[in-house]
C-alpha cells in the first residue's frame, strides 16, 4: 500500500505527471522508488525540475536537517560535504575526503581543455598543514603528493609502487625545495622501497643496491654498473 498525490498540467493523467508519495512500511518493490517507509518525488514523461527562483543555494540535508550533504550554489558550483564550494566540484570531510571509481570493463579519468594555446590540462596536489580553516605552512621531509599503484592480492590491496613528491628544503615561502621518489617492491614482500630519486639539484641518484644496468637487446644480458 501507499499514498500518492498526483499532479497534472496537460493529458491523461496515466501519461503525463509528477508524483509525490509515501510508501509503507509494508511495501515492497524493486528499485529506490518502491523502498519500503520512502518519501519520493517522481516525474512522468516530463523532467523533473527542482531548484530556487531567487538567489538561494540548493541544499540536501541528512541526520535531522543538522549536516549539508550536498549544496548547489547560486553560480552552479558543487559541494559535497558541509563546507561551501570552492571551485566547480569540491568536497570536504574532516576525516577522509576520498573518491573512487569502479567500473567492472573500464576505470578512466579524462581530464581534457580546450583552448586556443598550449597550456595542458593539469593534477594538481596541494600539501597543507593545519586545518581548512587554519592553513599551516610545510616543512621539511613533508610528502606533497603521491601517486600510489596498487594490487588486488587476494584479501587486500596492497599498494606495491608508487611515485612521490618530497619537500626536500623548507625555509621560508619563497625558497622550497623538493625532491621526486620512485619507490618498487622487492619478491617476497607487499612494502615498496624508494629505487631512484631525482633531487633539487636535478641530480638522479640510485637510492637501492641494485645499481644502474643497461639491456643488450632481447633477451640479452644485463651489465651493471657500480
Amino acid at each position: 500500500e501507499f499514498r500518492r498525490v498526483l499532479f497534472r498540467s496537460s493529458g491523461p493523467v496515466s501519461t503525463f505527471y509528477g508524483e509525490f508519495g509515501m510508501n509503507s512500511s509494508g511495501f515492497t518493490g524493486t528499485g529506490s522508488f518502491n523502498l519500503a517507509s520512502a518519501v519520493y518525488l517522481s516525474a512522468t514523461s516530463a523532467d523533473l525540475v527542482m531548484g530556487t527562483t531567487t538567489a538561494n543555494n540548493v541544499r540536501f540535508v541528512i541526520n535531522n536537517g543538522a549536516t549539508d550533504a550536498m549544496r548547489i550554489d547560486t553560480t552552479g558550483q558543487v559541494a559535497i560535504g558541509p563546507n561551501a564550494p570552492v571551485s566547480l566540484f569540491s568536497m570536504y570531510n574532516a576525516t577522509s575526503a576520498t573518491a573512487t571509481i569502479q567500473g567492472d570493463a573500464a576505470a578512466v579519468v579524462a581530464i581534457e581543455r580546450y583552448s586556443t594555446d598550449a597550456a595542458s590540462p593539469t593534477v594538481a596536489m596541494r600539501k597543507f598543514r593545519g586545518t581548512v580553516a587554519a592553513k599551516a605552512a610545510v616543512t621539511t621531509g613533508d610528502t606533497m603528493g603521491t601517486l600510489n599503484f596498487a594490487a588486488y592480492g587476494g584479501t587486500n590491496n596492497r599498494v606495491i609502487a608508487q611515485i612521490s613528491g618530497f619537500v626536500e628544503s623548507y625555509v621560508s615561502d619563497t625558497n622550497i625545495s623538493s625532491y621526486f621518489g620512485f619507490n618498487t617492491t622487492p619478491a617476497g614482500t607487499t612494502t615498496p622501497v624508494e629505487r631512484v630519486r631525482i633531487n633539487s639539484n636535478g641530480d638522479l641518484i640510485i637510492t637501492s643496491t641494485g645499481g644502474l644496468g643497461y639491456g643488450t637487446g632481447s633477451g640479452g644480458a644485463v651489465t651493471q654498473l657500480t
